[in-house]
């Protein structure tokens, strides 16, 4: 390790070991504790120092968005990756090299695990860096111009994800710059990934919390798009939970979004009885029957309709959760309550 580290920083002169070099760093990242040894010795800031030295050389900064972004990947605290200018390196490579659909995944993946692993009193740093460099515009724009390449755009929606969750002028810039209607073309572009249309879900979901995003979404057919992705990825847990958490946060923005957002229940009752040990999916269904039945009378009627009733008093019985079963509670409540 210690001999990987000293050829990279004592030849950063030579493109084309640097290549090699990330190349062979990349390879061995599968193992946590070589990560953690490579960081140590320096190898990391090597890779970011010669981003700098040739930024001109496609070849280097592919390589080294290769590697950087694999580094990122298993190390636990990224405040050092940080503080020697990594996250600037990627953000300048990127928009460099708007062509390349290995490093502009590469490097969407690299950034999302920045943002979901930076530590919380370093957050307003990572935030400063992202607003800076124009982090949210870069990754639009790679996904519009891959839209092809369900790879990309399962990376790009996780660092979207990853960065609007940690400020509402993030979200802000991520709907100003085109961000919701990227992530829309995700649903209609690759409607088989289901790893993709996940993360593109979770952007969607988090965005939504500010009411006046969620008008955003839900007047560009963002309720119709997650509901068909529900009902064709039923059985996957992770998407639907965050499609709920969406529906929820829409319906409880503005109760008109109610009529559109029930052709939802019978794919969420049906996959609470199918997925019922996915704890956050079903948390979620909780919740977002809870609302649909507080918003609209219709609704209401809807779940009990299709035996929506049982499935969370089964809930309730089942030895759920606390969380669960408190939702589960709530949503039946909501459901007796409004029927008189």
């Amino acid at each position: 390790i210690s001999v990987i580290s000293s050829v990279l920083i004592q030849n950063m002169h030579s493109t084309d070991i640097l290549c090699q070099g990330c190349g062979l760093v990349a390879s061995l990242s599968s193992n946590p504790a070589t990560v953690l040894s490579l960081v140590s010795e320096g190898a990391a800031e090597a890779i970011t120092k010669g981003m700098a030295k040739f930024p001109t050389d496609r070849l280097v900064q592919e390589a080294a968005c290769m590697a950087l972004r694999s580094i990122i990947s298993l190390i636990e605290n990224t405040d050092g990756i940080i503080n020697f200018g990594a996250a600037e390196a990627i953000i300048q490579a990127m928009q460099a090299y708007q062509s390349s659909a290995a490093l502009q995944a590469n490097g969407c993946c690299a950034l999302w695990n920045l943002c979901t692993k930076t530590q919380e009193q370093s957050r307003d740093g990572i935030l400063y860096l992202l607003e800076k460099d124009g982090a949210i515009k870069c990754i639009v724009k790679a996904m519009q111009d891959h839209s092809d390449s369900g790879e990309l755009q399962e990376m790009a929606c996780g660092a979207l994800w990853g960065i609007v969750s940690i400020s509402e002028s993030m979200k802000a810039e991520a709907v100003s710059s085109g961000g919701i209607d990227a992530v829309k073309c995700v649903f209609w572009m690759h409607p088989n990934q289901p790893k993709a249309l996940e993360k593109a879900c979770g952007v969607l979901s988090s965005v939504s919390v500010e009411p006046h995003f969620a008008e955003a979404i839900a007047s560009s057919e963002g309720i119709t798009t997650v509901v068909e992705a529900m009902r064709s990825n039923n059985s996957n847990a992770a998407l639907l939970e965050f499609g709920c958490l969406l529906l929820r946060n829409l319906v409880i923005n503005n109760s008109e979004y109610s009529e559109e957002a029930s052709s939802a229940i019978a794919t969420t009752i049906h996959s609470m009885k199918e997925n019922s040990d996915a704890a956050g999916f079903v948390r979620e269904a909780c919740d977002m029957l809870s609302a649909m039945a507080c918003q609209s009378d219709a609704c209401r009627s809807k779940i009990m309709a299709l035996e929506g009733m049982e499935v969370l008093m089964n809930t309730m019985d089942s030895g759920a959760e606390a969380e669960v079963a408190d939702a589960a509670r709530a949503a039946v409540n909501q459901l007796t309550t409004r029927g008189g």
